[in-house]
């Protein structure tokens, strides 16, 4: 089902691309996250930086429809601590940078002049990539006495996600600036939930909810 998704919204969207070729508009997308981008027990601590931003495009098509392309950059991260059975503890943090990359199409709704309602869909790819993967590990002997602590670092491994897209807002469109206010559901689709250090429960989340706030020409 998301492969025939996937394949009809690109379809839909590589057969308008020709009649749309005169009206693109250019601008930057800023705002922030309203969920953490892990799901996981107490053990685990959200480090994210919620602010989210990139440049925008959108390509006006005749009549009320246009489609549009977005890169919105991300900081991620989260800290843990987990105790096992014998007192050893270990420590391990997170960090990585992603960017998102929706495709949508876009459809305004009739409203007053210069203030337009309107309605997106389309599917969404994520790139993670960078950062730093730190851990550090207190162990215990079977009597409790502290052995030799390690630790270790290392880059996370880079990789693609992707999902789907929907959200609404209204644009404000005085001469010829524009600005926009959205609300966006993103479901990931392909994410696989894992298990952390000692047992402890780890998962990316699969549900994100932005409002981003657009200014374009």
């Amino acid at each position: 089902m998301h492969r025939f998704l996937f394949s009809a919204v690109l379809l839909t969207l590589s057969s308008l691309m020709p009649l749309a070729a005169q009206f693109p508009h250019f601008g930057l997308k800023i705002g922030t996250r309203f969920n953490d981008s892990i799901s996981a027990d107490s053990s685990y601590r959200p480090q994210d930086r919620h602010l989210t931003g990139g440049p925008a495009l959108e390509i006006g098509l005749p009549g009320p429809l246009a489609i549009g392309a977005e890169a919105l950059f991300k900081w991620s991260g989260y800290e843990s601590s987990v105790t096992d059975s014998l007192g050893g503890t270990t420590y391990s943090r997170a960090r990585q940078l992603s960017v998102d990359i929706p495709l949508m199409a876009k459809l305004y709704m009739p409203g007053i002049p210069f203030f337009r309602p309107f309605a997106t869909a389309g599917i969404a790819g994520r790139y993670r990539y960078g950062g730093e993967l730190f851990r550090l590990v207190q162990p215990r002997d079977i009597n409790g006495r502290p052995l030799p602590e390690y630790s270790e670092r290392s880059d996370p491994r880079a990789e693609w996600d992707r999902g789907y897209t929907f959200g609404g807002g209204v644009q404000f469109r005085p001469l010829f600036f524009r600005v926009s206010g959205e609300l966006r559901y993103t479901r990931w689709t392909n994410l696989d939930v894992s298990e952390g250090s000692r047992g402890a429960f780890f998962g990316l989340n699969r549900n994100q909810v932005e409002f981003l706030i657009g200014f374009g020409f």
